[in-house]
Protein backbone atom coordinates (compact mmCIF):
# COMPACT_ATOMS: atom_id res chain seq x y z
CA UNK A 1 0.00 0.00 0.00
CA UNK A 2 1.48 2.83 -1.00
CA UNK A 3 2.51 5.70 1.69
CA UNK A 4 0.37 9.12 2.01
CA UNK A 5 1.42 11.65 -1.38
CA UNK A 6 2.56 14.06 1.23
CA UNK A 7 5.19 11.63 2.68
CA UNK A 8 6.03 10.35 -1.01
CA UNK A 9 6.63 13.85 -1.86
CA UNK A 10 9.09 14.29 0.60
CA UNK A 11 10.89 11.66 -0.27
CA UNK A 12 11.16 12.13 -3.55
CA UNK A 13 12.15 15.73 -2.48
CA UNK A 14 14.70 14.63 -0.13
CA UNK A 15 16.18 11.88 -2.94
CA UNK A 16 16.80 14.69 -4.96
CA UNK A 17 18.51 16.50 -3.00
CA UNK A 18 20.53 13.48 -2.59
CA UNK A 19 21.33 12.96 -6.06
CA UNK A 20 22.97 15.92 -5.94
CA UNK A 21 24.76 14.92 -3.63
CA UNK A 22 25.83 12.12 -5.13
CA UNK A 23 26.66 14.31 -8.35
CA UNK A 24 29.27 16.05 -6.21
CA UNK A 25 30.45 13.74 -4.55
CA UNK A 26 31.39 12.23 -7.78
CA UNK A 27 33.61 14.91 -8.77
CA UNK A 28 35.76 15.09 -5.67
CA UNK A 29 36.26 11.37 -6.33
CA UNK A 30 37.75 12.45 -9.47
CA UNK A 31 39.67 15.19 -7.77
CA UNK A 32 41.06 12.45 -5.24
CA UNK A 33 42.05 10.80 -7.72
CA UNK A 34 43.76 13.05 -9.91
CA UNK A 35 46.00 14.21 -6.37
CA UNK A 36 46.19 10.70 -5.53
CA UNK A 37 50.09 8.96 -6.50
CA UNK A 38 49.36 5.51 -6.29
CA UNK A 39 46.06 4.93 -8.03
CA UNK A 40 46.81 4.47 -11.64
CA UNK A 41 48.84 6.77 -11.78
CA UNK A 42 51.64 4.81 -14.24
CA UNK A 43 48.84 4.89 -16.86
CA UNK A 44 48.26 8.62 -17.59
CA UNK A 45 45.47 8.14 -20.23
CA UNK A 46 43.51 6.09 -18.08
CA UNK A 47 43.69 8.04 -15.25
CA UNK A 48 42.77 11.06 -17.36
CA UNK A 49 39.72 9.06 -18.50
CA UNK A 50 38.52 7.86 -15.03
CA UNK A 51 38.49 11.59 -14.08
CA UNK A 52 36.87 12.74 -17.21
CA UNK A 53 34.10 10.13 -16.69
CA UNK A 54 33.65 10.94 -12.83
CA UNK A 55 33.59 14.95 -13.90
CA UNK A 56 30.84 13.60 -16.86
CA UNK A 57 28.71 11.23 -14.49
CA UNK A 58 28.87 13.95 -11.16
CA UNK A 59 27.58 16.55 -13.94
CA UNK A 60 24.88 14.75 -15.11
CA UNK A 61 23.68 13.68 -11.54
CA UNK A 62 23.26 17.31 -10.79
CA UNK A 63 21.34 18.50 -13.47
CA UNK A 64 19.27 15.70 -13.39
CA UNK A 65 18.94 15.79 -9.53
CA UNK A 66 18.05 19.52 -10.41
CA UNK A 67 15.13 18.34 -12.69
CA UNK A 68 13.77 16.05 -9.82
CA UNK A 69 13.61 19.51 -7.12
CA UNK A 70 11.85 21.25 -10.01
CA UNK A 71 9.53 18.58 -10.95
CA UNK A 72 8.39 18.12 -6.68
CA UNK A 73 8.76 22.02 -6.50
CA UNK A 74 6.80 23.07 -9.64
CA UNK A 75 4.97 19.82 -9.75
CA UNK A 76 6.13 19.06 -13.31
CA UNK A 77 5.15 15.68 -14.67
CA UNK A 78 7.67 16.21 -17.54
CA UNK A 79 10.79 17.35 -14.67
CA UNK A 80 9.90 14.16 -12.97
CA UNK A 81 10.11 11.70 -15.94
CA UNK A 82 13.23 12.69 -16.89
CA UNK A 83 14.46 12.34 -13.05
CA UNK A 84 13.34 9.20 -13.08
CA UNK A 85 14.43 7.83 -16.33
CA UNK A 86 17.79 9.26 -15.24
CA UNK A 87 17.76 7.51 -11.78
CA UNK A 88 16.67 3.70 -13.81
CA UNK A 89 19.96 4.37 -15.76
CA UNK A 90 22.23 5.44 -13.05
CA UNK A 91 20.61 2.60 -11.11
CA UNK A 92 21.81 0.07 -13.64
CA UNK A 93 24.87 1.83 -14.37
CA UNK A 94 26.22 2.00 -10.68
CA UNK A 95 25.15 -1.61 -9.84
CA UNK A 96 27.35 -3.05 -13.05
CA UNK A 97 30.15 -0.91 -11.79
CA UNK A 98 29.59 -2.54 -8.17
CA UNK A 99 29.57 -5.85 -9.72
CA UNK A 100 32.35 -5.61 -11.93
CA UNK A 101 34.61 -4.01 -9.40
CA UNK A 102 33.70 -7.19 -7.72
CA UNK A 103 34.31 -9.27 -10.16
CA UNK A 104 37.19 -7.74 -11.85
CA UNK A 105 39.49 -8.22 -8.58
CA UNK A 106 38.33 -11.94 -8.00
CA UNK A 107 39.43 -12.58 -11.61
CA UNK A 108 42.86 -11.47 -11.08
CA UNK A 109 43.29 -12.48 -7.33
CA UNK A 110 46.07 -14.72 -6.85
CA UNK A 111 44.94 -17.23 -4.28
CA UNK A 112 48.66 -18.03 -3.15
CA UNK A 113 50.07 -14.78 -3.40
CA UNK A 114 53.45 -15.60 -1.25
CA UNK A 115 54.38 -18.68 -3.87
CA UNK A 116 56.61 -17.62 -6.58
CA UNK A 117 55.76 -19.56 -9.12
CA UNK A 118 51.69 -18.64 -8.85
CA UNK A 119 52.73 -15.23 -8.25
CA UNK A 120 55.12 -14.81 -11.32
CA UNK A 121 52.98 -16.57 -13.92
CA UNK A 122 49.62 -14.30 -13.13
CA UNK A 123 49.23 -12.30 -15.79
CA UNK A 124 48.67 -8.77 -13.19
CA UNK A 125 51.90 -9.28 -12.39
CA UNK A 126 54.41 -11.48 -14.54
CA UNK A 127 55.81 -8.26 -16.08
CA UNK A 128 56.86 -6.29 -13.17
CA UNK A 129 58.33 -9.62 -11.71
CA UNK A 130 60.21 -9.87 -15.02
CA UNK A 131 61.43 -6.19 -14.80
CA UNK A 132 62.28 -6.31 -11.27
CA UNK A 133 64.08 -9.53 -11.67
CA UNK A 134 65.95 -8.26 -14.12
CA UNK A 135 66.78 -4.92 -12.44
CA UNK A 136 68.37 -7.22 -9.48
CA UNK A 137 70.26 -8.86 -11.80
CA UNK A 138 71.56 -5.37 -12.96
CA UNK A 139 72.36 -3.06 -10.21
CA UNK A 140 74.95 -3.96 -7.92
CA UNK A 141 76.44 -6.32 -10.16
CA UNK A 142 79.55 -5.59 -13.16
CA UNK A 143 77.08 -4.01 -15.48
CA UNK A 144 76.36 -1.72 -13.20
CA UNK A 145 78.20 -0.47 -9.58
CA UNK A 146 76.07 0.98 -6.69
CA UNK A 147 77.15 2.93 -4.30
CA UNK A 148 75.46 1.07 -1.29
CA UNK A 149 76.77 1.59 2.05
CA UNK A 150 75.81 -1.91 2.80
CA UNK A 151 76.88 -3.99 0.29
CA UNK A 152 78.60 -6.92 0.26
CA UNK A 153 80.09 -10.16 -2.08
CA UNK A 154 78.84 -10.65 -4.54
CA UNK A 155 77.44 -7.64 -5.40
CA UNK A 156 79.89 -4.60 -6.80
CA UNK A 157 80.18 -1.52 -4.86
CA UNK A 158 81.71 2.07 -6.23
CA UNK A 159 81.35 4.74 -4.07
CA UNK A 160 80.86 6.76 -7.55
CA UNK A 161 78.17 3.71 -8.53
CA UNK A 162 74.27 4.51 -8.87
CA UNK A 163 71.73 4.28 -5.99
CA UNK A 164 69.12 2.91 -8.75
CA UNK A 165 68.81 0.68 -11.38
CA UNK A 166 67.42 4.20 -13.52
CA UNK A 167 70.89 5.66 -13.14
CA UNK A 168 72.87 2.65 -14.45
CA UNK A 169 74.71 3.61 -17.71
CA UNK A 170 73.14 1.44 -20.46
CA UNK A 171 69.68 1.25 -18.56
CA UNK A 172 67.75 2.12 -21.65
CA UNK A 173 69.25 -0.07 -23.92
CA UNK A 174 69.21 -3.37 -21.67
CA UNK A 175 65.25 -2.41 -20.33
CA UNK A 176 64.49 -1.36 -24.10
CA UNK A 177 61.56 -3.92 -24.37
CA UNK A 178 59.66 -2.94 -21.11
CA UNK A 179 57.41 0.34 -21.46
CA UNK A 180 57.16 3.37 -19.19
CA UNK A 181 54.47 2.31 -17.37
CA UNK A 182 56.36 -0.61 -16.16
CA UNK A 183 59.24 1.80 -14.60
CA UNK A 184 56.35 3.98 -13.42
CA UNK A 185 54.78 1.18 -11.62
CA UNK A 186 57.42 -0.33 -9.93
CA UNK A 187 58.95 2.79 -8.66
CA UNK A 188 56.37 4.00 -7.38
CA UNK A 189 55.06 0.79 -5.56
CA UNK A 190 58.56 0.21 -3.82
CA UNK A 191 58.09 3.93 -2.74
CA UNK A 192 54.49 3.73 -1.52
CA UNK A 193 54.56 0.35 -0.18
CA UNK A 194 58.31 0.23 1.46
CA UNK A 195 59.24 -3.26 -0.74
CA UNK A 196 61.56 -4.58 -3.50
CA UNK A 197 61.17 -7.44 -5.78
CA UNK A 198 57.30 -8.21 -6.81
CA UNK A 199 57.08 -11.60 -6.37
CA UNK A 200 60.82 -12.22 -4.53
CA UNK A 201 62.05 -9.91 -2.08
CA UNK A 202 65.17 -8.27 -3.12
CA UNK A 203 67.75 -7.39 -0.89
CA UNK A 204 67.83 -3.94 -1.53
CA UNK A 205 65.62 -1.59 -3.17
CA UNK A 206 66.18 -1.32 -7.00
CA UNK A 207 64.45 1.92 -7.86
CA UNK A 208 64.25 4.23 -5.50
CA UNK A 209 67.44 4.32 -3.53
CA UNK A 210 69.32 1.27 -2.67
CA UNK A 211 69.91 3.19 1.16
CA UNK A 212 66.73 3.69 1.93
CA UNK A 213 67.29 0.51 4.48
CA UNK A 214 66.22 -2.79 4.10
CA UNK A 215 63.08 -3.60 2.55
CA UNK A 216 60.20 -4.99 4.49
CA UNK A 217 59.00 -7.37 1.75
CA UNK A 218 58.08 -8.37 -1.65
CA UNK A 219 55.45 -6.04 -3.34
CA UNK A 220 53.48 -8.59 -4.16
CA UNK A 221 51.02 -9.43 -1.76
CA UNK A 222 50.89 -5.41 -0.66
CA UNK A 223 49.99 -4.70 -4.17
CA UNK A 224 47.01 -7.62 -4.04
CA UNK A 225 46.24 -6.13 -0.25
CA UNK A 226 46.22 -2.71 -1.76
CA UNK A 227 44.00 -4.06 -4.84
CA UNK A 228 41.42 -5.51 -2.76
CA UNK A 229 41.13 -3.04 -0.18
CA UNK A 230 40.20 -0.87 -3.38
CA UNK A 231 37.81 -2.76 -4.99
CA UNK A 232 35.77 -3.84 -2.37
CA UNK A 233 35.21 -0.08 -1.53
CA UNK A 234 34.40 0.88 -5.07
CA UNK A 235 32.29 -2.20 -5.18
CA UNK A 236 30.38 -2.00 -1.94
CA UNK A 237 29.88 1.73 -2.42
CA UNK A 238 28.55 1.68 -6.00
CA UNK A 239 25.95 -1.35 -4.73
CA UNK A 240 25.17 0.52 -2.17
CA UNK A 241 24.91 3.45 -4.25
CA UNK A 242 22.68 1.66 -6.88
CA UNK A 243 20.63 0.60 -3.87
CA UNK A 244 19.75 3.63 -2.96
CA UNK A 245 18.73 4.96 -6.65
CA UNK A 246 16.60 2.02 -6.88
CA UNK A 247 14.92 3.54 -3.71
CA UNK A 248 14.76 6.81 -5.35
CA UNK A 249 12.93 5.33 -8.46
CA UNK A 250 10.47 3.22 -6.72
CA UNK A 251 9.50 6.43 -4.41
CA UNK A 252 9.27 8.60 -7.42
CA UNK A 253 7.00 6.13 -9.17
CA UNK A 254 4.46 5.82 -6.25
CA UNK A 255 4.11 9.40 -6.17
CA UNK A 256 3.29 9.82 -9.99
CA UNK A 257 0.56 6.78 -9.29
CA UNK A 258 -0.50 7.71 -6.05
CA UNK A 259 -3.84 7.22 -6.40
CA UNK A 260 -4.87 10.45 -4.23
CA UNK A 261 -2.85 12.35 -6.13
CA UNK A 262 -4.69 11.07 -9.43
CA UNK A 263 -8.04 11.63 -7.33
CA UNK A 264 -6.32 15.31 -7.43
CA UNK A 265 -5.47 15.96 -10.29
CA UNK A 266 -6.85 19.30 -11.09
CA UNK A 267 -5.47 20.48 -7.83
CA UNK A 268 -2.05 19.83 -7.63
CA UNK A 269 -1.30 19.42 -11.49
CA UNK A 270 0.60 16.60 -11.81
CA UNK A 271 -0.31 13.82 -14.57
CA UNK A 272 0.79 9.91 -14.96
CA UNK A 273 4.06 8.82 -16.51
Amino acid sequence: MCLPIGCLKACVGFATIITIILGVLAIACSITIGTNTLFISSVKDAKFAVMCSLIALGALLIIFGIFGVFGVWKKSSCCLTIFNIAIIIFFVVFLGIGIGALAIFNHYRINDINNYSSCSQADLLKEANDYAVKAEEFLCHQYCPCDWNKGYSPYVISNIGSLRVQDCQGFNQYFSGYSDYILAFVELIEEQFDCAGVCEASPYYLFTNVNNGTPGQACAPKIQDYWDNYSKKIGAAAIVVSAMLLLISICSCCMCCHPDKNRRVDQNGYQRF
